[in-house]
């Protein structure tokens, strides 16, 4: 907690519940996660929950997130048109590009067929 603390510039405690026993383990001490927490409670309420974060919330903007970039990259893969795909590459195949006024000039080949 001291690291935290420090590399935080922040003064701060953790009080952690078990299932597994009845009193709740304290970082860095009692005393200090007393004044933290007094400190917390006499915030007005606008304050005391600004920035904060719990452990299910962060794990419900990360799923939100990824079924974002999912949705995102079906929405994509579905706009791809397979037959267009395949003309371009055969058209890019049959044809020579060239810089022409500093632009891009496609010249396509005819073929003898």
């Amino acid at each position: 907690m001291d690291e935290l603390n420090t590399l935080c510039g922040i003064e701060g405690c953790a009080i952690v519940y078990s299932q597994c026993e009845e009193i709740p383990e304290v970082w860095p001490n009692e005393e200090k996660a007393e004044s933290v927490v007094a400190r917390f409670n006499m915030m007005p309420n606008v304050n005391r929950h600004k920035g904060m974060e719990n452990q299910e919330l962060v794990e419900i903007g990360e799923r939100m997130r990824a079924l974002s970039v999912k949705s995102t990259l079906s929405l994509v893969q579905d706009s791809i048109n397979p037959t267009r795909v395949n003309e371009d590459v055969a058209e890019c195949s049959t044809s020579r590009m060239r810089l022409k006024d500093d632009e891009f000039v496609i010249q396509i080949e005819e073929s003898d067929d």
